[in-house]
């Protein structure tokens, strides 16, 4: 593909991920003009003054609107894109998306980000793995990813999946909670839960968008720890670096109660209880990777994922 014919459409594009990734397109020698839609591009704009680049065009609209969204495809001739959905209408969205994707000629890859774990087809149905899964914003990505490796037209586009799993930069929203009550207030249970730094999923996305399916087509590859974490190690991380005792949120009822409160506070009571449904599971099962999915994303990153201990670690001189 010359300088001249890559467009790139990024969904997301300032969130955690997209304002780490378009930094890493701008400065590829191909020079890909990138296409980013928003609902407000004045706080775009204010938040990542770099994206008023003459590569970058910023449509200003509502992704929901299929009929917009394919317009967008349409009009600039993107031939890539990367799509990262959350929230309470993630299916219909995501399934629109690709719909649009199927139905537009100059399309040639797709990056989608889903979630870490085996989310295929066959493990729902003959692993169990819907037997402990009732958060609606993970079981969907079954949805989408089977859709991908069942449901696509013949002769379609290429498409990567990336697994990413809990970003540590969650643990920036507990400082208040753990410097002046020395409590981790994120229930993440005793099955231990993988971490990653949003800048590899970053890396991870630039990584697949660039490859165009020419290596990594059809196949999902999960970006973070291999290790996983439960609540206890996680405050025993915190304490080591902030040289005080930290006490690891429970996760029975109680303590969960008083989360889905909070969430449903800042969120909505749907979206609150979701985010308490997943954080039930992880009492139940672990989330993370296998050994091989680890040794797959350190060749496909080119090096090894941010240490979550160093994360905090140098987290927490920042804080003191």
């Amino acid at each position: 593909m010359t300088t001249t014919d890559h467009t790139i459409l990024l969904t997301a594009g300032g969130g955690n991920i997209g304002s780490q990734l378009i930094p890493h397109l701008l400065k590829d020698p191909s020079s890909p003009k990138i296409i980013l839609p928003t609902s407000n591009s004045a706080s775009l704009l204010r938040r990542l003054p770099f994206v008023s680049n003459e590569q970058v065009v910023v449509e200003e609209g509502d992704i929901q609107d299929a009929r917009w969204f394919r317009s967008l495809l349409s009009t600039h001739s993107v031939n890539t894109v990367f799509v990262c959905v959350t929230g309470e209408k993630e299916l219909i969205t995501t399934f629109n998306i690709f719909d649009a994707m199927f139905k537009t000629p100059s399309i040639q890859h797709l990056v989608y980000v889903s979630a870490c774990g085996d989310l295929t087809l066959e493990a729902a149905v003959n692993r169990g793995r819907l037997l402990n899964m009732c958060a609606g914003h993970i079981a969907v990505k079954i949805i989408s990813e089977g859709k991908l490796r069942y449901g696509m037209p013949k002769d379609s586009f290429t498409w990567t999946i990336l697994g990413p799993a809990m970003f540590t930069s969650n643990d920036l929203l507990y400082k208040t909670s753990l410097l002046e009550k020395g409590f981790y207030e994120e229930p993440v249970g005793s099955k231990g839960v993988a971490k990653v730094d949003t800048a590899d999923i970053a890396l991870g996305a630039y990584k697949a968008l660039m490859d165009q399916g020419r290596k990594y087509n059809r196949q999902k590859i999960m970006i973070g720890s291999l290790k996983t974490y439960t609540a206890t190690e996680i405050a025993a991380l915190w304490a080591k670096a902030l040289g005080k005792e930290i006490k690891a949120a429970e996760s029975d009822v109680e303590t969960l109660n008083a989360f889905e409160n909070i969430m449903a506070k800042y969120t909505s009571p749907a979206w609150g209880r979701d985010l308490r449904l997943l954080y039930e599971s992880f009492e139940k099962e672990r989330f993370g990777m296998t050994e091989e999915d680890y040794e797959r994303q350190v060749e496909f990153l080119g090096k090894e994922p941010r240490d979550y201990a160093r994360f905090i670690e140098e987290t927490a001189k920042s804080w003191l």
